[in-house]
Parts: structure tokens; C-alpha cells; sequence
């Protein structure tokens, strides 16, 4: 739960309300999801189908967690790919005498030889690697939170149906109270 303790109001401890943050968000969306319109509620229990492989499958393309790791992966991938170029572009150079006699054509390409090309592409293998290993992380969290989130709207909504039967039979008492006050008893 992410409960927060906030300072004593009063001499008294105050807590928030345990479904906050991206939590709370995800239950409403699901809440919104699961319950049906008021009219069919009332009228009969009818309820949407939504899986919670389904709504996995939904938050993990929108979670903002998810996206963030996402490009932090690409931006990964492509620092890799520019590692692996050359450090320096080669360089050509030509020349002549003035009085045309001599010429001269030069092409160099600068190596590392204190292994600063192989450092940077094995940083970048690393940088890739930790990128994907915080994108399954970012998509396992995301995928937990909308679980607990599916669990709480379901749980919502078995309520929402305990208190539909509970008002339905309240109607029925009545009636039956209404009944036998109408014949004196």
C-alpha cells in the first residue's frame, strides 16, 4: 500500500488515503472499466469483460515509467551503434609544388592505442544492457501495479453488487412492513 504519514494535525496522525499516485489513477481507469453505466447496473448485473492480461497489455504501452525506459533503451542502442564507428573520420590531404614538379596525397586514419575505442564500445554494451534490464524492470512494476489495481476494482465491484442486493432486499422489507401495516398487524 503506499501509505504516507503526514505531520500531527491536532496531536493526531494523519494518513493518505491508501490508493494515491499512479495507483489510484489505475484503479479509477479500471473502476471506470469494470463498472457498468448506473441504468444496467441497476437493472441487472452486467459486467464488462476486461481480462487482466488485457489490461496489462493496455497499461504497458502507456505507462509513463514504461515509456521512459523505453527511450533510454533506444537511446542506448544508438549511442552503441555510434561507438562501434570510428573514433575520428579519416582524413585526406593532397598537395603540390608550385611548380608542379611534386604532389603529394596523403590518407590517415587516427587509431587508439591506449584502448579508448574498445572502452567506450564495451561502456556502451553495458549501457545497452542495463537499459533492458531497467525496461523489464519498469514493465514488471508497471504489470504489478495494474494487478493490484484490477484486484481493488474487482473487489470494488463485488461491494458495489453486495450493496445493490442489500438496497434491493431493503425494498422488498419495506414492502413486506407496508403489506402488513395495511392489514393491522
Amino acid at each position: 500500500r503506499c501509505l504516507r504519514t503526514h505531520p500531527p494535525v491536532q496531536g493526531r496522525i494523519m494518513r493518505s488515503h491508501p490508493l494515491c499516485g499512479a495507483r489510484a489513477a489505475l484503479w479509477w481507469l479500471l473502476s471506470m472499466l469494470l463498472v457498468p453505466t448506473g441504468a444496467a447496473l441497476a437493472s441487472e448485473a452486467v459486467a464488462a469483460h476486461l481480462t487482466p492480461e488485457a489490461a496489462v497489455s493496455a497499461a504497458l504501452l502507456l505507462h509513463p515509467q514504461v515509456q521512459s525506459a523505453v527511450a533510454e533503451l533506444q537511446a542506448a542502442e544508438a549511442w552503441l551503434t555510434r561507438s562501434r564507428s570510428p573514433l575520428s573520420n579519416p582524413s585526406l590531404s593532397a598537395s603540390t609544388s608550385l611548380d608542379g614538379r611534386r604532389a603529394s596525397l596523403g590518407l590517415s586514419q587516427p587509431l587508439s592505442l591506449s584502448g579508448e575505442g574498445l572502452a567506450v564500445r564495451r561502456a556502451a554494451i553495458e549501457r545497452v544492457s542495463a537499459a533492458e534490464n531497467g525496461l523489464r524492470r519498469a514493465r514488471f512494476v508497471a504489470a504489478a501495479e495494474v494487478r493490484l489495481a484490477y484486484v481493488d476494482a474487482v473487489v470494488a465491484l463485488g461491494l458495489t453488487q453486495v450493496a445493490l442486493d442489500g438496497v434491493e432486499l431493503s425494498k422488498r422489507l419495506r414492502q413486506a412492513v407496508a403489506l402488513q401495516h395495511g392489514e393491522g398487524e
